[in-house]
């Protein structure tokens, strides 16, 4: 998972990004947006809430 921080047109900081990393078709390292501050859920949201439950304490 990564966590992109950005700043807001006053110049705050604000969490603007959750992505999740992937093994493409050749191998490469793929980065896939979860969530964004501004769009909302993107293709990674799946890969993203798996991620979570597999980490959730049972």
């Amino acid at each position: 998972m990564l966590l992109h921080v950005g700043r807001d047109s006053s110049g705050r900081r604000r969490l603007a990004e959750i992505a999740v990393l992937r093994r493409g078709g050749r191998g490469e390292l793929e980065v896939v947006t979860a969530w964004h501050a501004d769009t909302g859920m993107g293709c990674g949201a799946e890969a993203l809430t798996s991620l979570i439950e597999r980490r959730a304490p049972s």
